[in-house]
């Protein structure tokens, strides 16, 4: 399935094109990647049961918010938004 969507809005229509392809082709962008895992994270985090458990699933969201705020800022350099 194609997810890029919202991501058009802020980029040329030939680039967005060109994102869909790759996603259709199972290459998805470093910002859909890390936002997946960040997801995955987050549900770790409501369903982690210690105290232990918590504090290192929000070791991982925040590491992994950086990691995001990051793609998107570099992205964003690139295409001149």
């Amino acid at each position: 399935p194609y997810e890029l969507a919202g991501f058009e809005s802020m980029i040329d229509p030939g680039i967005a094109i060109g994102h869909r392809i790759m996603a259709e082709a199972g290459a998805l962008p470093e910002e859909i990647r890390i936002k997946r895992q960040l997801d995955a994270a987050r549900a770790v985090y409501r369903d982690a049961g210690t105290e232990d458990e918590k504090r290192a699933a929000m070791k991982r969201v925040a590491e992994l918010d950086l990691k995001l705020s990051i793609a998107r800022e570099a992205r964003k350099k690139f295409f001149g938004a």
